[in-house]
């Protein structure tokens, strides 16, 4: 059985109204210099990497069986999360979003769960689309952006988000948003290249050195395409924190922390992979393709049982196993 934790959906109603030339929570749509789709919202152009993401839910399904995908665990496009929206829209927009995934979870029996999108501009709110969210069926967690209109989930503010996951069991999926980055990341494609692996980075950094994992002990949470650059970060990260005064406010090394993420295996080499399963131990590695993105993998299960330095365990627990155990679902 094969489940992919990192799967995003562009939905429905997102993708009519555009199409059609209406706005959709105050963004439209363009085309941009390559054919691909480019969402303006207040002003502010963002471009996604394909117009494969406007595919329809029976394109979906057929795409899912030719990449031998038995389960997908839906999460928003992040051009869409709606952080930069306003309070009204927001609460609108992430709760029409999260009853469509509910429709692909009822519509199509066993090959869909839901993580939801919560408006998190607003932190009683989010809360409440949370609770919502995670009493419709095939909901098991939330998926969140690295950073808050570049704020960092270490600050004060945004604690009562992750607290609520933690209270309701819900799994968090962390995906890179808007690269604090960007500024100087302007060429080759090098804002997705470096800068989406380092906001993850960054965000590892904020939940490790700011104390967070220590106040939320059994909040579960994966990180997209493997982590970025923290595993291999991880050693100059415990030697920060043994000779410099600012690392002080956990009392471990941070590498004692690692095992409190799950990564996604999406990390384009077969020496990588590998390289997760050692650092972060195979209960930790699941399969993630970004569906539908260029930037994901051709063939997202066949490169993981072609790979030539994991054993058939390892490849079963990637694939499928793993996920399976931490959601509680069913194998088989």
């Amino acid at each position: 059985m094969s489940i992919d934790i990192h799967a995003h959906l562009f939905p429905p109603s997102a993708m009519d109204d555009l199409k059609a030339g209406r706005p959709w929570y105050g963004s439209t749509l363009e085309q941009g210099e390559r054919g691909n789709p480019v969402l303006v919202t207040n002003g502010r152009k963002r471009a996604l990497g394909a117009d494969s993401h406007l595919i329809d839910a029976a394109g979906r399904i057929a795409r899912m069986d030719a990449l031998r995908v038995d389960t997908q665990v839906l999460s928003l496009v992040p051009l869409l999360f709606g952080y930069d929206l306003g309070r009204a829209d927001a609460v609108a927009m992430t709760r029409d979003t999260n009853d469509e995934i509910a429709g692909y979870i009822r519509d199509f029996p066993g090959r869909f769960l839901g993580l939801a999108n919560v408006p998190v501009i607003d932190t009683d709110a989010a809360i409440a689309e949370l609770e919502r969210a995670m009493g419709l069926p095939g909901f098991v967690g939330l998926t969140l952006g690295s950073n808050v209109n570049g704020r960092s989930w270490d600050e004060d503010a945004l604690l009562p988000v992750l607290h609520a996951a933690e209270h309701l069991g819900a799994y968090v999926f962390f995906h890179p948003i808007d690269v604090r980055a960007g500024g100087v990341l302007t060429k080759y494609y090098t804002r997705n290249l470096i800068g989406n692996p380092l906001e993850t980075t960054m965000l590892v950094a904020s939940l490790v050195f700011g104390g967070v994992l220590d106040t939320l002990p059994a909040l579960r949470m994966c990180l997209a395409h493997g982590g970025g650059y923290a595993t291999f970060a991880i050693g100059r990260y415990d030697h920060g924190f043994r000779v410099r005064p600012e690392t002080k406010a956990i009392t471990t090394p941070p590498s004692d922390y690692l095992a409190r993420f799950d990564v996604d295996a999406l990390v384009h080499s077969e020496r990588a992979v590998r390289y997760l399963v050692d650092v972060m131990g195979i209960d930790h590695v699941m399969l993630g393709s970004d569906f539908p993105a260029d930037m994901g993998p051709v063939d997202p299960v066949g490169e993981i049982e072609r790979n030539p330095l994991l054993s058939d365990t390892e490849k079963t627990a990637i694939l499928g196993a793993n996920v399976a155990r931490v959601l509680g679902l069913p194998v088989g």
